[in-house]
């Protein structure tokens, strides 16, 4: 019989992800509904507990979180936290959403090879959003969140009409974003992220390729003892 979380049966690959979570932890995946998440799921650890917070119940969001988990558990970082007072977006950018692109080039193949469709929420949500429209960019857009939003269509979108479309807008109306984007990518794909010293390095370059100094943030892990890179910084 599949296991039930949520309410939901697992499938097989997802039960798979979970059982190989388990493992690395030693623990088993504790499962909650949180209802007021800004993200459809998300995943934390907790005491050395691997937690899955949910809001929209799919097995792509639980195996997506449980992708995450096992990278948590390999010793690979799993916060910055920024020293300094910047604008909302670069924050955003540098504390909520920089780690997470990095990773989804190592997690969407795995989904992927699970038969999950990665690429689908960022194909809907950029062209449903006033990124994916026409002419100049609202005025309330910031430059961090544009240079976001041009970072994962590239590295995250299956949606090869919307890449085009993407380029051409910003080399219209966002080029200043667009060329720090390109370097942000360009350092992400030259990297074998796969190797933990060579994907912490990665973090380094990517977030000093955006203005940050050194001296104003650090890399958090859930597991310090694993992490073979623990004050390195990139001049």
């Amino acid at each position: 019989m599949a296991k039930e979380v949520l309410g939901l049966a697992l499938d097989p690959a997802t039960e798979q992800l979970d059982a190989e979570v388990e493992e690395l932890f030693g623990q088993a995946v504790v499962y909650r509904s949180e209802p007021a998440l800004v993200a459809h799921a998300a995943c934390t650890v907790e005491n050395a507990t691997p937690v899955v917070c949910v809001k929209t119940l799919s097995h792509y969001n639980i195996a997506h979180e449980l992708c995450h988990l096992r990278y948590r558990a390999k010793g690979f970082p799993s916060t910055i936290t920024l020293d300094t007072a910047r604008d909302t977006w670069l924050v955003s950018l540098v504390c909520r959403e920089l780690l997470s692109i990095i990773e989804h080039v190592l997690i969407y193949p795995e989904l992927l090879e699970l038969g999950f469709d990665p690429h689908a929420d960022v194909n809907s949500s950029v062209r449903n959003s006033p990124i994916g429209q026409t002419g100049p960019f609202p005025v309330d857009v910031e430059s961090a969140q544009l240079v976001t939003v041009y970072v994962r269509v590239l590295l995250e979108s299956s949606d090869e009409e919307l890449k085009t479309h993407i380029r051409k807008r910003y080399k219209a109306h966002a080029r200043r974003e667009m060329l720090k984007a390109r370097k942000l990518i360009n350092i992400i794909q030259k990297a074998d992220l796969a190797n933990l010293r060579s994907f912490v390095r990665t973090v380094h370059l990517s977030i000093q390729s955006l203005g940050v100094r050194n001296t104003e943030y650090a890399l958090l892990y859930d597991f310090p003892e694993h992490n073979v890179v623990p004050a390195e910084r990139v001049s």
